[in-house]
Parts: C-alpha cells; sequence; structure tokens
C-alpha cells in the first residue's frame, strides 16, 4: 500500500481502545497502534492461527503496513484490514445471526487462546457478516494470553450476547430492541427479573445469569482485584477455556420459535397473475444487466427472489426486510450454502434507528452504511405511504439519498392491495397517493429512464436515475 500523503480519517466507532484505533485512508480501512500493541500483533498476524482463521473467513485478512505510508504517522505502527462489503449492526440482525455471531465471537476467542492470545473485550460490533458469514474485524482487540488472567470480555459478552439472546428465546422480547434501545445490552440482574423461572433453573442460564448476578451485587459493595481472585483460584487456561466451551454450547443451543408473522407465509407475488409476475422478473432483469455495480440493496426483499436477477451483475447485495420471521428464514438458507454475496438486514423502513454511542456518532444510521448504485423498492411504496403515512415526497427523497439508480414498483389506486391499505385508514387524514403524485415527486430529484405498465394495469415499474 504506498501513501499519497493525505492523512487518515478516524473511523467514528472505533475511539474507546488508546492503544489501537481505526481511520479510514484512500477508501481503506486502517488501524493505528502504540508500540506495546505493534510488538503483539505483528506476531499474531504471522501466527499459523491467524493463517488459518483469516484463510477460513473467521478473522478479516489483516497485514502491518508502515504507518506513513497510510496517513497515521504519528502511531507506532499500523495495520490494514479488508474492508467489508457492508456494515450492518447486532440490531439489523436476526436472532439467528446474532446467535451466530456470538458462536463465531467464542470460536475466534477459543483458537486464539490455543495460540497463546486472547481478546480484550467481547462486543457484537467487533463481529460484522460478509454475506452471511459472521466473521471478527476487531484484531486490534487480541493480546498475549497472560498467566492466571480470566477473559476479560465475559461480563460483555453476556450484557450484549448472550442475555438478549436468552431474554429473546424464553420470551418473546426482540434482541434487536434490546440492543437498539442501548450500546451496553442487558445486565445480569435485568436478566434474571426478566427470564421465567423455567429458564433460571437451567444450569448453563443459572450459572451465567444468576450468579453472574449475585457475584455483581457481591463486589459491588467493596472494591476488588477480581483478576488477582481468579488467578489465585486457579483460573488458568485449561479453566478459561472450559468455561468457554460451556458457554458455546449454551448460546449454540438456544432457539426461537416465532410461529407466523404478517409476512412469512405471504408475498406480494400473490397478487400477481403470470403475466405480471414475468414483466416485472424481465423489467429488473434489464436494469440489472445494463452495468455492473459494487452494491445493490433490495428494499423489501421477503425471500430474496429478486436478488437472484442481482447477483450476475453485482459485487454485493444487501437484503432488507422489516419482518424478522422472513430475514431469519433467508438467512438461514444463505448461510446454510455459505453464501457470501448476499447480506440479510432487518430493518423497518418507517423506523430504521438513528446514531448511537458517544455523541449519537459511534453507530451511524443504517441508510448511511447503505448507500448503493442501485436499489430494488418493489411493492414497498404503498406500504409506506399508506400505513405508515409518510409523504410521497419523503419517500422519494429517501431513494434518492440511497441509491444513484432505483427501481420502483408503484400499485395504482385500483390495485386490491392499494384498496385494502386505504381502508384500513378510514376516516383517518391520509397523504395525496397516486400515479401523478408519485411521479411529480420523482421528477424533482431523478431522471425517469423507463416506465412499464404492468400487464395486468395496475401496477407501474420505474427506472430511475439520481441527478
Amino acid at each position: 500500500m504506498s501513501g499519497t500523503g493525505s492523512r487518515a480519517t478516524p473511523a467514528p466507532g472505533s475511539l474507546h481502545d488508546p492503544t489501537s484505533r481505526v481511520y479510514l485512508h484512500d477508501g481503506a480501512v486502517v488501524r493505528g497502534l502504540d508500540a506495546n500493541a505493534t510488538a503483539e500483533l505483528a506476531e499474531l498476524v504471522g501466527s499459523a492461527f491467524f493463517a488459518q482463521a483469516t484463510a477460513d473467513g473467521a478473522v478479516i485478512p489483516t497485514t502491518m503496513v508502515d504507518p506513513a505510508s497510510v496517513g497515521l504517522g504519528e502511531w507506532a505502527g499500523a495495520m490494514a484490514h479488508e474492508r467489508v462489503p457492508v456494515v450492518t449492526f447486532p440490531y439489523e440482525w436476526t436472532f439467528s445471526m446474532l446467535r451466530d455471531a456470538a458462536v463465531a465471537h467464542l470460536d475466534v476467542v477459543l483458537g486464539a487462546m490455543e495460540a497463546g492470545y486472547t481478546t480484550k473485550d467481547a462486543s457484537p460490533f467487533n463481529i460484522q457478516f460478509v454475506g452471511s458469514q459472521p466473521t471478527f474485524i476487531d484484531v486490534g482487540s487480541f493480546e498475549r494470553l497472560r498467566p492466571g488472567q480470566p477473559w476479560l470480555g465475559y461480563r460483555q459478552f453476556c450484557e450484549l450476547f448472550l442475555n438478549p439472546l436468552l431474554v429473546h428465546a424464553y420470551t418473546g422480547i426482540d434482541a434487536r430492541r434490546t440492543l437498539r434501545g442501548s450500546v451496553r445490552g442487558l445486565t445480569p440482574q435485568a436478566t434474571r427479573r426478566t427470564l421465567p423461572r423455567r429458564a433460571r433453573m437451567r444450569w448453563g442460564v443459572f450459572t451465567n445469569v444468576s450468579l453472574h448476578a449475585a457475584a455483581e451485587r457481591r463486589y459491588a459493595a467493596r472494591p476488588a482485584d477480581v483478576g488477582g481472585e481468579l488467578a489465585r483460584a486457579g483460573m488458568g487456561p485449561a479453566v478459561v477455556r472450559a468455561q468457554l466451551g460451556r458457554l458455546r454450547a449454551l448460546v449454540a443451543s438456544l432457539r426461537w420459535t416465532p410461529g407466523e408473522s404478517t409476512w412469512s407465509g405471504y408475498t406480494e407475488r400473490s397478487h400477481y397473475d403470470d403475466a405480471d409476475l414475468g414483466a416485472k422478473t424481465a423489467f429488473v432483469s434489464g436494469v440489472a444487466g445494463l452495468r455492473h455495480r459494487n452494491r445493490a440493496v433490495d428494499l423489501g426483499a421477503n425471500d430474496g427472489t429478486f436478488c437472484a436477477p442481482l447477483r450476475p451483475h453485482t459485487d454485493h447485495i444487501v437484503a432488507l426486510d422489516g419482518d424478522e420471521v422472513v430475514v431469519d428464514r433467508l438467512y438461514g438458507e444463505l448461510h446454510r450454502t455459505g453464501d457470501r454475496q448476499v447480506t440479510p438486514v432487518c430493518v423497518d423502513l418507517a423506523d430504521p434507528g438513528g446514531g448511537l454511542g458517544w455523541a449519537g456518532a459511534q453507530r451511524t444510521p443504517v441508510w448511511e452504511r447503505l448507500a448503493a448504485d442501485l436499489a430494488l423498492c418493489l411493492a414497498v411504496a404503498h406500504h409506506v405511504i399508506i400505513s405508515d403515512s409518510v409523504p410521497t415526497e419523503a419517500f422519494v427523497a429517501s431513494l434518492a439519498d440511497l441509491a444513484g439508480e432505483v427501481v420502483v414498483e408503484l400499485p395504482l389506486p385500483g390495485d386490491p392491495k392499494v384498496r385494502r391499505l386505504v381502508a384500513n385508514k378510514a376516516g383517518r387524514p391520509a397523504h395525496p397517493y397516486g400515479q401523478d403524485v408519485f411521479e411529480h415527486a420523482a421528477a424533482a430529484r431523478f431522471d425517469v429512464r423507463r416506465t412499464e405498465v404492468l400487464p395486468s394495469g395496475r401496477r407501474v415499474v420505474y427506472h430511475l436515475t439520481r441527478r
């Protein structure tokens, strides 16, 4: 990597570790290291463990670089990380995604311990999905394993991985909402109070929640050298690995049985005859084939059907839907085949969430992270405009903020689904809706490249390019 003389820009999500910080430099992800971290991590990157972990996709590929060459001359050392296709956050993952990310995190820690390393923390923000594969990205979190040292990430793992998963599995309270509500997750005490008795009596839950809560109450009353006490009690590497192995087994065993949701037994395709569906698919395929694109986003992806025509012409696809049941199902299918091209994301378009963390800037809004070359917005507009009461102008503006090109499907007022949504709003004020309204709003931000009325005459599809 050669430098251009430009300085690197600090990444907003990386500011807590004084020994290691992430930056962006000419589109690349780089990390500044202090002298101690440089020495330890240079050994790690050259180890057999790291080579195997990166080859398996468990850890992000990383190389040591000259700090001056990447605008980090003030740091003692630097490394360059392979950039993930899209950044997603734990409150945008389904239950299965969070569980698999937790297992992947523990597998990395267990492998590192065998090689004489450990991690300082255990945040789910240390994981990113490359397609459907959870990948550890916080290489700066590794450090040498010292004699008698417990796993320092245990508490954070419980609060941000284990406890939200337990509550979700046993009560149905969505882990996404828990994690979106606080970057600190769920404390052992709050988790214990929330879980039903049958869950609290399960041995793994008892040890990692109830006993953990009791220990926190004990140490809250007085200062304590917890690490020293554990070392004196014989908390050696073998004991720590056994603890993590049991924790991994508990997490991997968790299941969520959601039943049916609003959309899990339904797709908009049930409202099409074969001619309409064929014309719509051909329209999407035609736009996709016009040029190769780096990233595409399918808004309201449901089962991912319309990701298929994008695959040959797109490096990476984000399949976004607000229904956790359908996204979890899609993720399961992608994960079983090891798909690395499509990343499923669970986000409500009408309530995608804003910034979190320090100054509200550490965890940036999803729209900023999903910026794409092409967005599909099929059978979505009427739900957002009518059901969620979002003005057409605001809906179109959000599409222009998201992507340079958009394929939009607009069901017309005579469409059965539109009539049903309007009927559900009976007696309440409604924003204007229709083809003229949409085209007027689109003209302010887009050029219309192509328009096609589907054979039934009830829906129109548009290919728009941002001005």
